[in-house]
Order: C-alpha cells, then sequence, then structure tokens
C-alpha cells in the first residue's frame, strides 16, 4: 500500500546524542501525553511563567515568586523530552549526549511541526493541540528523579 506524503508523517531528522535519527510524530505525542499527565500545555505555559515580556513579546527579566514553578515544569519538559524522543542524557564525564538546550530544541522543534501538520490539513478530533513558542534564544536548534518512576519520565506511573 503507498502512502501519501501527509499520510506517512515522519518527523525529523534530530540529534539523539548519538546519531540523527527519525520519530514517528504518533509515538512521540502518545509518550508526551503519557509524561506530561495528559496535559502538555500546562507545563509549557509553566515553562514559561517566571519570563516577563514587554508588549513586543521580547523577554524582560524574570519573576523570582514564579521561579520554582517554572523550574519544575523544565525539569518534566526535559525528562518528557528524553523519554518521547529517545534522547542520550548528557554525560558530564565524556561530552556526549543531548544538552538540556538541545532537548527542549526538539522539543519545540516537534511543536513547530505538529503546527505545520495542521495548517497542511485538519487535525483529527482527539488530537490535543500543543501550544508554546520558545524564548528566541532557544530557536537556534522538556527532569524528576528518574529513579522514582520505571520509565524516566517522572509520571509516576510504573515502568514495564
Amino acid at each position: 500500500m503507498q502512502y501519501t506524503d501527509l499520510e506517512r508523517r515522519v518527523f525529523g531528522p534530530y540529534g539523539n546524542g548519538r546519531e540523527q535519527v527519525y520519530g514517528d510524530p504518533d509515538a512521540i505525542l502518545r509518550r508526551l501525553l503519557h509524561c506530561l499527565d495528559g496535559d502538555p500545555n500546562r507545563f509549557l505555559r509553566d515553562y514559561l511563567a517566571d519570563r516577563l515580556f514587554d508588549e513586543a513579546g521580547n523577554e524582560t527579566g524574570r519573576d523570582p515568586q514564579k521561579e520554582a514553578l517554572a523550574f519544575a515544569a523544565t525539569e518534566r519538559l526535559l525528562d518528557a523530552a528524553r523519554d518521547a524522543f529517545g534522547l542520550v542524557p548528557f554525560d558530564p564525564a565524556t561530552g556526549q549526549g543531548v544538552t538540556e538546550r538541545q532537548a527542549l530544541g526538539v522539543l519545540f522543534g516537534f511543536v513547530d511541526y505538529l503546527d505545520g501538520l495542521k495548517k497542511k490539513r485538519a487535525a483529527p478530533p482527539t488530537s490535543p493541540r500543543l501550544t508554546a513558542s520558545p524564548p528566541a534564544a532557544w530557536n537556534t536548534s522538556i527532569i524528576s528523579d528518574s529513579s522514582s518512576t520505571g520509565h524516566g519520565c517522572g509520571c509516576n506511573e510504573p515502568g514495564p
């Protein structure tokens, strides 16, 4: 059976810490939803919660009262990104693996990819809409204690 380009959606390539790879967007989204309690938009919003912006959308500073919220959201987004995209965590002893900035870059690249698909055709009604714009500094290219869960994404579900 032949599939059209729109039917055979593939995300990538992106660096996973070892090599350039491609991902199945349906599997990636399913894992993100699982790791982020079914509400990735909440974590994407909270990720930006401590940032202050002017009317033009430029970051002007940070709100220290919301720093803990943004930190917790960043940790969960990083865990979810590593799990959903199969990213190799950064190893300071070797310098190998994906840095936090790179992991967030892959995540935000996926959000942009989903937005592009929605512009090409209407999304199925069951597909959640991920919405977030990374700060401008992240545009060039989503950590709980993984020992507390069986699969490393910080969602408190037992692993396999």
